[in-house]
């Protein structure tokens, strides 16, 4: 049995919205395009200076600025979402055994078997447990109060079909 205990913050809602997009098979095509789509946009950006099209400067300089802080924007307004969310600074304790995994709150309490879990990914600093494409759990290693990390490992991938060992450079330390 391993169980990880920690408080549901914005922060901590934040670093598992990081390490899902760092775990994502498309996290390195995106940044490239990305990096592709800003300098085309810097491009386009001289391009008007030297045409002396100053709107045109204004309005793809909006674009560029939205393209380089869209994920500080994104994770701003999650932040803020889950301000309302009665889960809030909520303590969560989270169990894993050989029957599955038990969460506790002091609003609620769920079982789930290891079946429900379609996927699985290690982190170095963490799992990611998937339900399905778009719905997890992170377990940072950080929380884990009872067991190790190698038990936990032990009782991810001996029950959940669909596990992978992540090996990213620098994954979720980023913003």
């Amino acid at each position: 049995m391993v169980v990880f205990e920690f408080t549901f913050s914005e922060s901590f809602l934040i670093e598992m919205f990081r390490r899902y997009r760092a775990s994502g098979k498309n996290a390195r095509f995106v940044a490239i395009l990305k990096g592709f789509l800003g300098l085309c946009l810097v491009g386009l950006i001289v391009l008007c200076a030297l045409a002396k099209i100053y709107w045109g400067v204004a309005f793809i300089a909006t674009f560029l600025t939205l393209l380089v802080f869209a994920r500080r924007l994104d994770e701003w307004v999650i932040g803020r979402r889950f301000r309302k969310s009665p889960y809030h600074d909520e303590h969560v304790r989270i169990q894993l055994s050989t029957e599955g995994l038990t969460t506790t709150t002091t609003k609620s309490s769920a079982q789930h078997s290891w079946a429900v879990f379609t996927k699985a990914c290690r982190l170095a600093d963490g799992f990611l447990l998937f339900h399905v494409p778009d719905i997890f759990n992170w377990l940072p290693i950080r929380a884990i109060t009872e067991g190790t990390a190698e038990e936990a490992e032990e009782l991810i991938r001996a029950n959940v079909a669909d596990y992978k060992r992540a090996s990213l450079k620098n994954e979720g330390q980023k913003g």
